[in-house]
């Protein structure tokens, strides 16, 4: 009989190839919050819709827009009022999201959720 220790498991080449073939399925949250009357989030804008609308992506990433101002915001109003564009790249296997601030790079955006 066959045992094998959780160490040996971790460590097995199977598993890394798994965990990395599952991630090709896993969805990504990209949640942009951004509010009015701000050209850095409307450029933020455009660069997370071409992320969203490139062919390869499209079916991974759950896609949000949060408006800082409104009422039901406020939390995000108080943590990102003077840091808008504020782009939080989300996975379910992740504690804390990867955020990326103020001048938004689709080619970084697009390696973050390819890893």
């Amino acid at each position: 009989m066959l045992r094998y220790s959780a160490k040996t498991i971790l460590q097995s080449p199977f598993r890394r190839q798994f965990s990395s073939q599952a991630s090709l399925f896993q969805k990504v949250t990209l949640t942009l919050y951004a509010k009015d009357g701000c050209s850095l989030c409307d450029k933020a804008k455009v660069v997370v819709d071409e992320v969203h609308n490139s062919d390869k992506l499209s079916k991974k990433i759950n896609l949000q827009y949060v408006d800082i101002t409104q009422p039901l915001n406020k939390q995000w109003w108080d943590a990102y009022c003077f840091d808008v564009p504020v782009l939080h790249v989300d996975r379910t296997n992740q504690e804390d999201p990867v955020k990326f601030m103020h001048r938004l790079n689709g080619d970084e955006i697009i390696e973050e959720i390819n890893k």
